[in-house]
């Protein structure tokens, strides 16, 4: 008779226990997963072959020198990209060897920089379980699939949500000067790494706003940090410039509203978002409901309005960028929108724990889906030291699909 209160104290009494070890150990728990994540993309970068986009950028970072790097970019033919990390990866191939997974390292680290900054970010307005839930959201993202690329996203990715982490310690009302730098270099970063980065200010446009209409007043400190930050961007500009008139006059990735309805679609893994939704019922049901925690009249407070209000922000980027291709410049790129799913990674643990009133069994569900899919993905990247993945399939095996005994394999010409 007694068997479902027991049962409803065990699963209370486990996530208030994992939770009170993550508030003694946090600095341990991100250490260690933050080690997993570089040993993770680490193998899937040994066991990925390279690609034509991360030729092109090695052939570029690859000039003899720096001049001769900037001029390639500047013609405008061949990527149009700030020269931030053509230049990083010139010095890298240099250093270590030119190889695609010495060009990989910067993209390895700014994901795995993500990670770290989005659970730093949750653990100050949600409890430390639905925080170390966050350092694995991204794995269940497109994030993931260019987390090895030689490519900007990566770093795009982490300077981000840096940039974020920073924005919201401007909030507290501490180390002002201190917040106000960290957050103007890792924003110059930011916009330094890929020309659609500037669709950071549109949650920062958001989530100020929000400030604004709540004390009333305009934080100047944010704009004038934003216009340090864009220098070095401005600075990148003619190669945007060149390209508009040549390369991108011609782009592939026309405006169409599809792309736009199927971005989530793209941008989410669909299992592990499913597992959250599974373990919330299935603990629902075994605990007859969630109670409210002993904190749960802690109000998130201003900064967690604020930070509300520019994950909203960020969910709406693809629309943004959408409304400009459709407008403007012709094109919409999903992957180019990526941060979007920075929304998704922050604005979940948010929204759960504010319905369950921090409850931390919520929060062990979180972590149970998004934990057990980072495991599972931390384990095939491991594997990835002793396997290569081939990014065709080899001849022989196309020649068994067709019955005939020697069939003539015709391959169109690119022209």
């Amino acid at each position: 008779m007694n068997s479902a209160p027991k049962q409803e104290c065990r699963l209370d009494a486990l996530s208030e226990s994992l939770d009170r070890w993550l508030v003694a150990h946090w600095r341990v728990y991100l250490s260690i997963v933050g080690a997993l994540c570089l040993l993770t993309f680490a193998g899937y970068s040994h066991a990925k072959e390279i690609w034509v986009d991360e030729t092109l950028q090695m052939l570029i970072a690859g000039q003899p020198t720096v001049e001769q790097t900037w001029a390639q970019l500047r013609d405008g033919y061949i990527q149009v990209d700030p020269p931030m990390l053509h230049v990083l990866q010139h010095f890298l191939l240099g250093w270590f060897g030119n190889t695609v997974q010495v060009a990989r390292m910067p993209a390895i680290a700014g994901f795995c920089l993500m990670c770290v900054a989005l659970a730093a970010l949750a653990a100050r307005h949600v409890p430390r379980v639905y925080a170390a839930a966050v350092f694995f959201v991204p794995y269940a993202t497109v994030l993931r699939s260019r987390a090895m690329d030689a490519r900007p996203y990566g770093l795009l990715a982490g300077f981000t949500a840096l940039t974020l982490f920073c924005w919201d310690g401007m909030q507290s009302g501490r180390n002002q000067f201190r917040w106000r730098v960290a957050f103007t270099l890792s924003a110059a970063i930011m916009f330094c790494s890929h020309f659609y980065s500037v669709l950071f200010l549109l949650p920062l446009a958001m989530g100020e706003a929000a400030k604004a209409i709540r004390r009333r007043r305009i934080d100047w400190a944010v704009p004038i940090c934003v216009a340090i930050a864009l220098i070095p961007f401005a600075l990148s500009l003619p190669v945007a410039i060149s390209a508009s008139r040549k390369f991108m006059q011609h782009y592939f990735y026309r405006a169409a509203f599809s792309n736009l309805y199927d971005f989530y679609g793209f941008a989410l893994a669909t299992l592990p978002f499913a597992g959250v939704l599974i373990f919330l019922l299935l603990a629902q049901y075994f605990a007859r409901g969630f109670r409210p925690a002993a904190d749960a009249d802690c109000a998130p407070g201003d900064r967690g309005y604020y930070l509300s209000a520019a994950t909203a922000g960020f969910l709406l980027i693809p629309v943004a960028g959408y409304s400009a291709g459709a407008l403007v410049t012709g094109f919409f790129v999903p992957y180019y929108h990526m941060m979007a799913t920075l929304g998704v990674a922050v604005g979940l643990p948010l929204l759960i724990s504010g319905m369950t009133n921090r409850n931390r069994l919520a929060g062990l569900c979180i972590l149970a889906a998004m934990g057990g899919h980072g495991l599972f993905v931390s384990a095939r990247g491991v594997s990835g030291f002793s396997r290569r993945d081939p990014q065709l399939p080899e001849l022989k095996q196309v020649r068994a699909l067709i019955p005939e005994p020697s069939p003539d394999i015709v391959v169109a010409s690119p022209a």
